[in-house]
């Protein structure tokens, strides 16, 4: 089963709308007005690939900062999941280059013992980020952890 991520799709939409307009200004109006529509998009991408809840609790927005990922534009957002709120997932939304990347940064005993960490570090590349679309869970992988087989 193939994962279609609507934030993918937004994302792309609106690096279309701010690679067309000059005016900084505008820009940052239009991501100031698109964070909430890219947060709730998360939270149903990762209930679609997780089946879990995640609750955002912070937001920021970076543009034109020579000191973050090449200038891109992007939001990035702190979450806990729902049910088990001590479990933080960060989650990079670059704008420019369409690209969404999950990381778990929370005690190692704590993450060795949720299955959406692990599946999240097991897609890390070199920069221990997993993008959201390379997560792959099956629901065999999901039993065999949850029961330890």
């Amino acid at each position: 089963m193939k994962n279609k991520f609507k934030t993918y799709s937004l994302l792309s939409e609106l690096s279309n709308s701010t690679r067309s307009n000059e005016e900084d200004f505008l820009i940052l109006k239009e991501l100031n007005e698109s964070i909430q529509i890219i947060s709730n998009s998360l939270c149903d991408d990762f209930f679609q690939l997780f089946g879990e809840k995640i609750e955002v609790s912070n937001s920021k927005i970076y543009f034109d900062n020579p000191d973050y990922r090449q200038s891109s534009s992007a939001f990035v957002f702190k979450a806990n999941l729902e049910a088990k709120k001590e479990i933080s997932i960060y989650i990079e939304c670059l704008i420019d280059f369409q690209k969404i990347y999950l990381s778990c940064r929370n005690d190692l005993t704590e993450m060795n013992k949720n299955y959406v960490c692990f599946f999240i570090k097991k897609a890390y590349g070199f920069e221990e980020v997993a993008e959201l679309r390379n997560i792959k869970i099956t629901w065999y992988e999901k039993l065999k952890f949850t029961f330890h087989i």
